[in-house]
């Protein structure tokens, strides 16, 4: 029940120097029908505290509703967890490390106390939070928020955490496989946030207000990201054209189209991103009610589709929708609101599709 879990405890950690508006994005009118499908998402965004609402397309901003100005950063929490395929997509672009890279191979340490079953856990178990290690949720999450936090290296912390499911077996959603993924990026190419830094941000103009850290200094790559909508925008900008910036390639065509790929264990989530994938009931969503009523065998974003939606999210509803069928890039940022539903503001977005 992790997001639940988030929602009733925000960070105490606040990163609010206001980030300034640049010309990433042009500006360009929707059509009418489609303008009365936005006006109707920010209307039910707004209702339900929303901060920021924001639709792209292709390069150009189509609508955008501020009820919080649009230069304040906003906490992703765990929309945070994205960045964590866009540093496998580097480590694979870099040759240091690929989705079936043992973790053991990378990180030697990770073996040192609880070695039963850990030289089977890869790269992409962790992103796909199908590791099978045990979550340790009061010190990886719940310590990491706090402004005076006591567990002081959470790397470490994580890479002694136990393998207690077989690795690929068990979805479970959490840190902990974030902050081992911390080690292995800081093993192979350094600390996380300058590898982003180099690699992406700083050809995108990518900017954040701040990133919570431990107190050892490693990135909460969980849920350490600051940032505002528009900046947001241009991750899923990236996400959704595959790793191209502005006409120029960033990263190899394909890798970040594995963000997009499920699991056996769980189908609706990829590499960090929740999918529009059916699950059986038996999976554990960790109280991501917001979704649909995927016990019935429905999509868990939009019942309706479509089939290549995609979305970051974090808790108090912090949302970046990825729709590259439509080349559409939604980014909605809020304050905890127990009645949203993802399902609800995809519908009036989207509209409901024509009767059969």
């Amino acid at each position: 029940m992790l997001i639940a879990l988030l929602a009733g405890c925000p960070a105490k950690v606040d990163f609010t120097t206001p980030i300034p508006l640049d010309d990433t994005f042009g500006h360009a009118e929707p059509t009418p029908e489609e303008r009365e499908r936005f006006v109707a998402a920010a209307t039910y965004s707004r209702e339900h505290h929303g901060l920021s609402f924001l639709v792209v397309r292709g390069t150009d901003v189509i609508f955008e509703d501020w009820p919080a100005p649009p230069t304040t950063p906003h906490h992703l929490y765990s929309g945070t967890k994205t960045f964590g395929c866009l540093l496998a997509a580097i480590g694979a672009a870099e040759g240091a490390f690929d989705l079936d890279t043992r973790v053991l191979d990378a990180v030697p340490a990770f073996d040192d106390e609880h070695p039963e079953r850990k030289d089977e856990v890869t790269v992409g178990q962790l992103l796909h939070f199908t590791s099978g290690l045990d979550e340790a949720w009061w010190s990886l999450t719940r310590d990491g928020l706090l402004l005076n936090p006591k567990v002081e290296d959470k790397v470490a912390v994580a890479l002694a955490q136990p393998v207690k499911d077989a690795p690929g077996s068990t979805f479970e959603y959490g840190s902990v496989h974030l902050f081992v993924m911390d080690g292995v990026v800081e093993e192979r190419l350094g600390d996380p946030l300058t590898v982003l830094q180099s690699h992406l941000f700083d050809r995108m103009n990518f900017r954040t207000a701040g990133w919570i850290r431990d107190p050892a200094g490693h990135p909460a790559l969980p849920y350490g990201a600051w940032t505002t909508a528009t900046e947001w925008a241009k991750i899923g900008v990236l996400l959704r054209d595959d790793g191209e910036w502005q006409g120029e390639r960033l990263l190899p065509e394909g890798l970040l189209r594995r963000c997009a790929e499920g699991s056996d264990a769980n189908p609706a989530y990829g590499l960090t991103m929740w999918l529009n994938r059916s699950v059986p009931p038996t999976t554990e969503l960790s109280g991501f009610d917001t979704m649909e009523d995927w016990e019935h065998g429905e999509r868990i974003l939009r019942a309706e589709g479509p089939d290549d939606l995609f979305a970051a999210a974090g808790a108090l509803n912090q949302r970046l929708y990825v729709l590259p069928s439509q080349d559409l890039v939604v980014v909605r940022q809020g304050d905890k609101d127990r009645h949203f539903r993802d399902g609800e503001l995809l519908d009036l977005l989207l509209g409901k599709p024509p009767e059969p």
